[in-house]
């Protein structure tokens, strides 16, 4: 979890008006004060259940993504934010996130791409914004994204809807875009900025444009077919 996903579930939520209940697949909160980013506070009043593979802080229910145990139909809104890359059968992952999705309900999926090697307990996958597309080929009303650098994404997502029609998809995803990018914007250190104008004019490196861009985000549209 970091700044960036933190509002990207923000924003999302502010446009789009999640469904109850809202699950949070991964929501064992850790001890680390430095990232203290936690969804619920996202949604007073609203019935919230953080499931993870095991117990702990902000868990209230054991769920494994690979075979969850809702009904079919019974999740309003599904919140999966940097867990996929350490299940090995995505491809069960994404049928059980469909399955249980209910009409007029939304799916968040974020995952890191351009990260180090983070073990909980093992690391297996990086998506594309073309793999993420496929897998989450299931929902009629699609946004597929990338954050960062547009040949090194730090982060790809996709935000799936269930629902036939959607009058109003274009204007709410513009509320999302221009409220993700005003509030999850990282200015910088200057001088750190600085360093990286430099070696880029310099040295033109890939490393270096991965920084000055950032915070490009891009944005691709999946409507139903005629």
């Amino acid at each position: 979890m970091n700044k960036f996903t933190w509002e990207l579930v923000r924003s999302a939520t502010a446009a789009f008006e999640p469904a109850e209940p809202v699950i949070e697949i991964g929501s064992c909160r850790y001890d680390l004060p430095e990232q203290d980013w936690d969804l619920r506070k996202l949604f007073p009043g609203r019935q919230y259940i953080g499931c993870d593979i095991n117990s702990g802080p902000g868990v209230d229910r054991i769920e494994d993504i690979t075979k969850l145990t809702f009904k079919d139909g019974e999740v309003g809104t599904l919140i999966c934010v940097h867990i996929l890359e350490h299940v090995w059968d995505v491809f069960a992952s994404f049928q059980h996130i469909r399955r249980v999705m209910k009409s007029g309900g939304m799916a968040i999926i974020l995952c890191p791409f351009n990260l180090h090697i983070h073990r909980f307990p093992k690391d297996y996958w990086r998506f594309t914004d073309d793999c993420m597309r496929k897998l989450m080929e299931g929902f009629p009303w699609l946004i597929v994204g990338r954050h960062g650098y547009d040949h090194m994404p730090e982060e790809v997502f996709g935000i799936g809807f269930n629902r036939p029609e959607f009058p109003d998809f274009d204007a709410r995803v513009e509320k999302f875009r221009a409220t993700l990018q005003r509030e999850a914007h990282d200015p910088g250190k200057f001088g750190e900025r600085l360093r990286m104008w430099v070696g880029a004019g310099l040295f033109k490196k890939k490393n270096f444009q991965a920084y000055l861009r950032r915070n490009d985000l891009v944005l691709d549209l999946v409507r139903p077919s005629p």
